[in-house]
């Protein structure tokens, strides 16, 4: 049959107009069919002439392949593929937008590398800080450890120090024995000190309580090595207190018995008693009430009152005062350090020690090392408080003398000013009545013990122990005489005999001397005795290593006790931790030092210290 010819596709044709153009229409053979006459509707469906039905699938295929050609190829490539969609535009605006779509896709390129790359560069960085974080919870976890080491050896090492001072003091101890029992032996009578199989030695405890802003809290004295530690206590080369709350009924009870003639006998004795236990509590009662009251300080609207108040406790106490010049006590004891005029401090340190806040009520004793006056603002008010504890509870209450309980110190008005306690008492008084109580409180002085012995084994003292210039030591059986003179001063006296000459220098360096410092050591006598350059007499002597270490060694002592020197903490050892200095007044003349106590009982030394600065006063 004849080839089918398909009729040329009109110009204007809107399903090719977008890829079909006249000048294309040369590259394709005409394929339009032939007419035959008489060929029309009646023509037969299905027959090679019959063009009424849809157009078969050659004539399409053959319009794309016409169209294809019709374009031309592409610059580089073969033929277009079918269905590329096409423009009119020529090849240069072919080659130009395809160029742009190069240019797009380089760019989305090199931005989607960008992207890359700074994911690479978060995720690096993320797994640096992961590795930081890592070696420092490794770092953290190593120093926890070591401190947890460090810790354990200083435990060890304080437990091995602990047991160390002990075996110490069990093997001195036992030398103390051998010694007793030799000189027992050669001597035929006991020694001085404690007898075989009594209490066990004093000990010094590792510890010290330290008060400060921040509240108590234990300081050890050593460190982990066995120096001292970083504190200023080793030294190596307000409410009112205590009232009578029964005080209405028993004043009743006196007042019905003295109008009974037929009273009995132990009331006249309880009636005297109590009288001084009722003196003693209102002066108590009154001093520390005005001074809370008045925020520190003392007004005295009635100055005669405490004028007179005092001159009656000076009364009572010459008359009940029996101590011995040596005093025998037993603990648990508070033993206090200079005072000089400090009423804050005495009345904080009462407040917190004294149980119940009442003397009589306190298992504890209480032991004043002396100085209460001169240097301060209250002297006068100091006096009249112990005094008054002291008349309160004569068997809780001991008062040592001290330096300025003599009346040519705490009378020198041209060496103290108006902080001498003869300043104050005619100042507040007048000269009349503060003369009177100036020389009433002076007999007082005069009449108080130079040294105690607690639990047997500890010295307590003001200043230091007496000189030894070889032969028979006798210093302690002469402290002990019943008949060693009360003097009045302690200084050498032209008119005395060899005897008295020999007490009054054993009065002079218990309330004057000072141990000896490092460096004067070399300077002392085969005695270990030395003048005391830093004070203003050559009478005064200095101690040092020989003869603390031989009095203690005669006379079976373990610690001495002293006051008489201001420390930075309040309290200080020193010698070897053989001498415990005590000092209870704060801000001494103007200072930052702090104020300390120590405490014995069971055979162990216990330092307080209170720093400077601290809230001591609280509400009435």
């Amino acid at each position: 049959p004849d080839p089918i010819r398909l009729p040329d596709p009109p110009r204007a044709s809107s399903s090719l107009s977008s890829g079909w153009s006249p000048s294309s229409a040369s590259h394709a053979q005409p394929l339009a069919p032939p007419t035959t006459p008489g060929a029309g509707p009646s023509a037969r469906p299905g027959s090679s002439r019959d063009l009424t039905g849809p157009p078969p699938k050659e004539y399409f295929t053959a319009m794309m392949k016409a169209v294809d050609e019709s374009q031309g190829p592409r610059a580089g490539e073969g033929p277009a593929p079918l269905g590329t969609p096409q423009t009119d535009a020529g090849p240069a605006q072919w080659r130009t937008q395809r160029e742009q779509w190069e240019r797009e896709r380089q760019e989305q390129k090199a931005e989607l590398e960008r992207a890359w790359a700074n994911n690479r560069r978060e995720q690096q960085e993320l797994q640096l800080q992961r590795e930081a974080l890592a070696a420092e919870r490794s770092r953290t976890a190593t120093e926890q450890q070591r401190q947890r080491e460090e810790l354990q050896r200083e435990r060890t090492l304080q437990q091995e120090e602990t047991r160390a001072q002990r075996a110490l003091w069990e093997e001195r101890l036992k030398e103390a024995e051998a010694r007793l029992t030799e000189t027992t032996a050669a001597q035929g009578r006991a020694s001085p000190g404690r007898a075989k199989g009594s209490s066990p030695p004093t000990l010094l405890s590792p510890y010290y309580l330290r008060i400060d802003k921040d509240g108590p809290k234990f300081e050890p004295l050593l460190t982990a090595t066995g120096s001292p530690s970083g504190s200023t206590v080793f030294d190596t080369s307000e409410d009112c207190a205590m009232s009578v709350t029964t005080q209405k009924v028993m004043r009743a009870r006196i007042r019905h018995a003295e109008g009974n003639r037929d009273m009995p006998r132990e009331w006249s004795a309880y009636n005297a008693d109590y009288k001084r236990e009722v003196l003693a509590q209102n002066v108590m009662d009154y001093l520390a009430q005005e001074f809370v009251v008045n925020e520190g300080k003392f007004t005295h609207q009635n100055r005669e009152f405490i004028g007179h108040r005092l001159l009656e406790l000076c009364e009572q106490l010459n008359t009940m005062m029996t101590d011995p010049i040596l005093l025998h006590l037993e603990g648990p004891m508070y033993v206090m350090g200079d005072v000089h005029g400090n009423f804050e401090d005495l009345l904080y340190f009462m407040k917190n020690l004294v149980q119940f806040g009442h003397l009589q009520y306190t298992t504890c004793r209480f032991l004043f090392l002396g100085d209460y006056v001169d240097r301060g603002d209250w002297s006068l008010e100091v006096v009249a408080y112990v005094f008054a504890m002291k008349l309160l509870s004569p068997h809780t209450v001991y008062l040592l003398r001290g330096n300025h309980e003599l009346h040519e110190v705490n009378g020198d008005m041209d060496g103290y000013g108006e902080y001498s306690f003869k300043s104050k008492c005619t100042e507040l008084l007048g000269q009349e009545l503060g003369e009177d109580v100036w020389v009433a409180v002076n007999f007082v002085f005069q009449n108080l013990p130079l040294a105690a012995i607690v639990d047997g084994r500890i010295f307590c003292v003001h200043g230091g122990i007496p000189r030894f210039r070889g032969g028979v030591d006798d210093r302690m059986k002469l402290l002990a005489d019943p008949n060693f003179p009360r003097f009045n001063s302690v200084m050498a006296q032209p008119t005395d005999n060899d005897a008295r000459r020999r007490f009054r220098e054993i009065a002079m360096d218990l309330v004057w001397s000072d141990p000896a410092t490092t460096e004067e050591e070399a300077s002392l006598d085969q005695w270990g005795f030395g003048p005391n350059l830093g004070r203003d007499s050559d009478d005064i002597l200095i101690y040092g290593e020989k003869a603390i270490e031989q009095f203690l060694t005669t006379f079976d002592f373990d610690v001495i006790i002293r006051a008489h020197e201001a420390k930075q903490a309040g309290v200080r050892l020193c010698k070897g931790g053989r001498v415990l200095t005590v000092f209870t007044t704060s801000a001494y003349c103007g200072g930052s030092n702090g104020a300390g106590v120590a405490y014995v009982a069971s055979g162990v030394v216990r330092m307080v210290s209170v720093c400077s600065g601290i809230t001591k006063m609280g509400p009435t």
